[in-house]
C-alpha cells in the first residue's frame, strides 16, 4: 500500500500482482489504526502521519476495485462503496480531532 505500488498499478493497469486478500486485510487494519488514533490523546502530527498511511491504503483499496477483471465486476460497487464511505467517514475523524485539539491550544477568549 505503498506510493510506488499504487503507481505501478496505474502505470499497468492492474493489480493482478497483488493478493486481494491482503490489500483489504490491510485496509482493515489501517482503519482500526486510524480509529485508535481518533479515540487516543497524541500529537497531530502522529494523527496526520496515521491519517497519510491510512490514505494509501484506502487508495490501494480504490485501485483493486477500479482494475478488477471483467469476471470480477460484480463485486467493483460494493467495494467502492466502501471505501468511499471510510474515506469519508475517516476525513470526518480528522476534521472533528483537529477542531478539538486546535481548541485545546488556541487562545482562550
Amino acid at each position: 500500500e505503498t506510493i510506488p505500488q499504487l503507481w505501478l498499478n496505474h502505470e499497468r493497469g492492474s493489480t493482478d500482482g497483488q493478493a486481494s486478500g491482503a490489500v483489504m486485510i490491510a485496509w482493515f487494519g489501517k482503519t482500526t489504526d486510524f480509529v485508535a488514533m481518533f479515540v487516543l490523546v497524541l500529537p497531530m502530527q502522529n494523527v496526520l502521519n496515521t491519517y497519510f498511511s491510512t490514505s494509501t491504503a484506502y487508495c490501494n483499496a480504490f485501485q483493486l476495485f477500479l482494475l478488477l477483471r471483467p469476471s470480477q465486476t460484480r463485486w467493483r460497487s460494493a467495494g467502492l462503496s466502501l471505501t468511499v464511505l471510510m474515506t469519508l467517514s475517516c476525513a470526518v475523524l480528522l476534521g472533528e480531532k483537529s477542531t478539538f485539539v486546535w481548541s485545546l491550544l488556541g487562545p482562550s477568549t
